[in-house]
């Protein structure tokens, strides 16, 4: 557990306005959970777009008019501060008014007498005078003592219905031992729901048993949340809430606890539905802040709009209790626009509230203390029994001020803050290898309960499909990738779109002799590669991004500053953003390309060379419609050119070549550059008749040894008619010394760049993001925290064992291929003759460049 060392100091006065207003909120609550009318007015609109709230309402309005129903609530309630800096001094600004599990009384009172011994020890004593008592425990208990004696049976019990795998267990024994100082005769009793599955019911008078034990009051630490329900658990509640035992709280009371709730009452007139003094109306007015409904409306529509165009200033807030369930920023901007104007309808806008700040030690087991500047969060706990006409108990006592480092913003009373928000992981870089790392996050099992986001410094746009329209920029997509792409479900959008095309077999060939290599799958039935674009591969993970609840996308965002913990501290990564806003997250993921910024920031060495190449890309049409899927790749003396299919007439061209040479062929007007193409893919201009000896020479030598011959006749690709989107780019070498540091990890060109003649290098990135999901999972598996840095090293080792053979084979090939030297002519032409012959050696070759 993570403490402060000291107190922390909150004003007097704000204090004392948030225990005056307890006891006015307690009453209210009551009266709004048992008035029918008012919580079906507020909730109607949920109902419809909400499904938890709306098995809610279902059990509230077919129990309220049974006889055997309970007529009175028990609330345990914990109302939430924080102190809002407005130009006009501080306000004491309520979050939320919890209604059920209305947690840490217990822990709070141990926290205060722990600050007390502190400052005794220190000598503080003027100090420890100060620190008002703290009385949550025997307020709450109070509570569930009163309901016991409304109940009046000696012989019934007190159910505790908690969580099979309850971790707070500490908070909820105090509550049991403080009702048992109040009368040692009550019996409580811890019971999950499968414990009220097997051994509960209700007789027909209404009397609720457990182990045929008469219950007077349950009191729920679980089931405010969807996930803790099953239709059993749905059944058992009903059963509960049509029962004469006391709930803490009934299904009402929790239904008056939800934020469209909250934002109701703080519409003009409505407090004076339930509360006829004004004075007290004023009071509780001033806690309130900014709350705006998002019913289907005119007034919704621009109240969504503002948010969006400013969403640092709102909290985007369901109806369901716990600040764990907030929206703030990029998020809150994500969520809107994905919200049909109906669904918005389960969400209200709050205004966000700025806390001022203050220093103070967090101290932890095994931890170093950490000086801060921090935030408060004050919550005020409270009981009340009644009904809509009677108020049976209404009293407050006690407190829970949590503090917490500004720079955090993680649910609970905390949130609303204007402190950064914090991450579990951050891709930056919205390329395919990004996307692909984002993507995965969210549809990987042991990883898609972490909070995602992904930054992309340029503007995203989906591209405009316009047949037999391609982009230039093209990628052979391996069958390890295809398999990365099926796990997050972007392959078969990819398959809808039909803007892919099967390699079924790849020739290579060379300018100065008639020596070939082909390669096709082993299994006859699969393919070598896909040729897809980029962009369309981009467009299908942004999609299936957007359905991954966990993961926030923000592009055109650019990154001014990252500040990079330099070892495995507790620190996290802070990221600043162009507006000024902070981000924080502990695993930062840097697929921001070959510039990388992230690499540079983390003073990461590099290796590398510039090829003085340039490759020159360009969309071609064929002359004939043909069953187009073979990618074909011819060395040239200045390097290779490739041809790779689009569809059954046009093809994608990617030539490197020297850079004057480069320079005059995008000179060249397009009929010029077509038929340069068709001369680079046809003629025999440059043959070496050296070469051309030793490769007769050569098949025969094979043929005598008894060994398959390699086909002297070359396949040639088909001719081109016309060219579409030329352009170039430089090409060179680079690879990072090291992939990983704390909290770090490069994926894709940011860790490596290589050349294209083996179109490896997506299928590189793509390897990385497998690699690296793999081990995450495996780590969050094993109970480690995120980012485990042994999990990162082990990334790094597996990578590099397969990125460095990949770059070395690449850039002995391009040198090997990029020159008329005759003893490298020589060479090659028996280097190729050699593979082709030999099926075991040209399986590894296909093995490797496959996965």
């Amino acid at each position: 557990m993570t403490s402060t060392l000291l107190p922390s100091p909150f004003p007097k006065d704000l204090y004392e306005k948030a225990l005056k207003v307890q006891q006015p909120f307690n009453e209210l609550m009551i009266k709004v959970a048992h008035d029918k009318e008012f919580l079906y007015e507020c909730l109607k609109n949920t109902i419809e777009v909400d499904s938890f709230t709306r098995r809610l309402w279902n059990i509230a309005n077919k129990v309220i008019e049974m006889e055997t129903t309970q007529k009175v609530s028990l609330g345990l309630f914990r109302s939430d501060y924080m102190i809002n800096e407005k130009d006009n001094g501080l306000q004491l600004a309520q979050v939320e008014f919890n209604t059920i599990s209305s947690s840490f009384g217990g822990l709070a009172t141990r926290i205060r007498k722990c600050h007390e011994h502190t400052l005794y020890r220190w000598k503080l004593n003027h100090l420890a005078k100060c620190l008002p008592e703290n009385l949550a425990i025997p307020t709450l208990s109070q509570g569930i003592k009163a309901a016991y004696d409304y109940y009046n049976s000696e012989k019934a019990v007190v159910l505790f219905l908690v969580q099979d795998t309850e971790r707070n267990e500490f908070d909820q024994r105090a509550l049991e031992y403080g009702v048992i100082e109040l009368n040692s005769s009550i019996e409580i009793i811890r019971v999950c729901w499968l414990d009220l599955k097997t051994q509960a019911r209700v007789a027909n008078d209404g009397k609720y048993f457990f182990k045929d034990r008469e219950v007077a009051v349950i009191y729920l630490r679980d089931g405010y949340m969807p996930d803790q329900y099953n239709e059993e658990n749905w059944n058992i509640r009903f059963d509960m809430e049509r029962s004469q035992a006391v709930k803490c709280p009934s299904v009402h009371l929790q239904l008056a606890g939800t934020k469209r709730v909250q934002q109701k009452l703080a519409e003009p007139n409505v407090l004076q539905r339930f509360i006829k003094d004004q004075e007290v109306i004023e009071q509780l007015k001033e806690t309130f802040v900014g709350l705006y409904s998002l019913d289907i409306g005119e007034e919704s529509n621009k109240m969504v709009e503002i948010a969006i165009a400013s969403p640092n200033k709102y909290v985007l807030k369901p109806q369901r209790e716990g600040g764990g369930n907030n929206f703030y920023g990029d998020e809150l901007v994500a969520q809107l626009r994905k919200l049909t104007p109906k669904e918005r309808e389960a969400y209200i806008l709050m205004e966000r509230i700025f806390p001022p700040t203050f220093n103070n030690c967090l101290v932890k087991l095994n931890t170093t203390p950490q000086w801060l500047s921090m935030i408060h969060e004050l919550g005020i706990f409270g009981c009340a029994l009644g009904n809509g006409q009677n108020i049976i108990l209404n009293n407050h006592g006690g407190h829970l001020l949590r503090t917490k480092a500004e720079k955090v913003d993680e649910g609970g009373v905390a949130s609303g803050h204007s402190g950064a928000k914090i991450y579990d992981a951050v891709v930056c870089g919205g390329g395919m290898v990004g996307n692909a790392a984002a993507a995965a996050f969210g549809k990987t099992s042991m990883l898609n309960h972490l909070n995602i986001l992904l930054l992309e410094s340029q503007a995203y746009k989906p591209t405009e499909k316009v047949q037999n329209v391609f982009s230039n920029r093209v990628s052979a997509i391996s069958p390890a990738s295809i398999e990365l792409l099926k796990s997050v479900g972007a392959w078969e959008r990819i398959e809808k779109t039909s803007r892919y095309q099967p390699v079924k077999r790849m020739q290579v060939w060379d300018f100065a002799s008639d020596s070939t290599i082909t390669f096709n799958n082993p299994n006859p039935e699969h393919n070598l590669a896909f040729i897809v674009e980029n962009d369309v591969i981009v467009d299908a993970l942004v999609e299936q991004i957007k359905e991954c609840e966990n993961v926030s996308m923000r592009s055109g965002t650019r990154v001014e500053k990252f500040a990079i913990p330099s070892n495995e501290s507790t620190d996290l990564v802070e990221l600043t953003l162009e507006d000024g806003e902070k981000i924080l997250t502990r695993l930062l993921i840097g697929a921001d390309g070959a510039k990388s910024q992230i690499r540079e920031e983390c003073d990461l060495h590099t290796t590398g060379w510039d090829y003085h190449q340039r490759a020159i890309v360009a969309t071609l049409k064929l002359r004939d419609p043909t069953d187009n899927n073979v990618a074909w790749q011819r060395f040239l003396k200045n390097g290779p050119i490739a041809m790779l299919p689009l569809s059954n007439e046009y093809s994608s061209l990617v030539w490197s070549t020297s850079v004057s040479e480069s320079k005059r062929l995008m000179e060249l007007d397009d009929d010029c550059f077509k038929d340069a193409i068709n001369e680079a893919f046809w003629s025999n201009e440059n043959r070496d008749d050296a070469a051309q000896n030793l490769l007769e020479t050569l098949n025969q030598i094979i043929s005598n040894l008894g060994v398959n011959k390699p086909s002297s006749t070359r396949i040639l690709p088909p001719s081109v008619i016309e060219v579409n989107q030329r352009a170039s780019f430089p090409l060179g070498v680079t690879h990072t010394t090291h992939y990983v540091k704390p909290r770090v990890a490069l994926i894709g060109d940011a860790a490596h760049r290589i050349h294209p003649l083996a179109g490896q290098g997506v299928n590189l990135g793509f390897g990385d993001v497998r690699v690296l999901i793999d081990h995450l999972s495996e780590s969050v598996y094993n109970g480690s925290e995120l980012p485990d840095y042994k999990s990162l090293l082990k990334y790094e080792t597996d990578r590099q064992r397969h990125v460095l053979p990949t770059i070395a084979l690449v850039d002995f090939l391009n040198r090997l291929y990029s020159t008329d030297f005759a003893p490298s002519v020589l060479a090659r032409t028996f280097g190729l003759t050699s593979v082709e012959a030999l099926e075991p050696v040209k399986k590894l070759f296909m093995e490797h460049a496959m996965n």
